[in-house]
């Protein structure tokens, strides 16, 4: 009988013992939480290489080209009046109005740009470089759309 109580008494003492616990750097890799499916790295999105800014010419840049290419740089004038020997173009853009004066060169040809001048429509004022560089940008995207 005192087996038997020893017997006992070890299984008691045995139950009150806490169990083991594992740490988790000595737990197995099976026993990890499932996780999503990693994806093959995609590569990223190759980045569009900038464009370089568009230097557009200053508007006294017109001054001596003939009539040709400026017809050439902002296609046909809105507005062309013909007083001999002058000739005046006017180009109209959504906020401003650029007027060139041609006229003939003493030794003869082609009419060229002598003066230019810019006015603002209704409330709206721009530099001669604004609004050069608006008719400018008008007229290429004009010609990227007829394209």
């Amino acid at each position: 009988m005192r087996a038997v109580a020893a017997i006992l008494t070890l299984a008691l003492l045995g139950g009150c013992a806490a169990p083991a616990q594992k740490t988790p750097a000595t737990a197995p890799a099976a026993a990890k939480p499932a996780t999503a499916p990693q994806q093959a790295a995609r590569p990223a999105p190759a980045a569009e290489p900038e464009a370089e800014p568009v230097v557009l010419p200053p508007p006294d840049s017109l001054l001596g080209r003939d009539a040709g290419e400026v017809a050439e740089l902002l296609g046909d004038p809105s507005f062309r009046r013909r007083d001999k020997p002058a000739e005046l173009w006017q180009f109209r853009g959504e906020a401003c109005v650029l007027d060139l004066f041609l006229y003939p060169p003493a030794t003869g040809g082609q009419h060229q740009v002598t003066h230019y001048g810019v006015r603002g429509r209704g409330q709206q004022t721009r530099t001669a470089r604004d609004c050069f560089h608006d008719l400018l940008r008008a007229r290429a995207a004009a010609a990227k759309v007829s394209s």
